[in-house]
């Protein structure tokens, strides 16, 4: 990586703006909860599947927004998602509990 002016003066204003990144990162953290929770109490889903309640699937969409979110912001880990998702236990079980109960609610309920 070389390091021209124009490097350093964008590595500038992240660090100077990093409360405000942080924020926004906070802002589409909830607002992708809020669609997730849109999208599984829409009308199109419920005209297609039934009346499931795949609304408690958010429970493990938020448990592992959060931990991801714990994890680049006190770990300053952003480097490989994918790694991060193998060292958490916690994101693998929230996302197998999550693939678990849609196919549950989808072939079962």
């Amino acid at each position: 990586l070389i390091y021209t002016k124009e490097l350093k003066t964008i590595i500038n204003i992240y660090q100077n703006n990093l409360s405000a990144l942080k924020t926004l990162i906070n802002l589409t953290l909830i607002a992708n909860i809020i669609v997730y929770l849109l999208i599984t109490n829409s009308g199109y889903l419920i005209s297609k599947y039934g009346d499931k309640p795949y609304f408690f699937t958010a429970i493990f969409v938020i448990i592992s927004f959060v931990k991801y979110r714990h994890y680049t912001f006190k770990k300053n880990n952003t480097i490989d998602p994918v790694k991060i998702f193998f060292k958490s236990k916690t994101l693998i079980i929230s996302n197998t509990s999550w693939l678990l109960s849609v196919f549950v609610l989808n072939n079962l309920w």
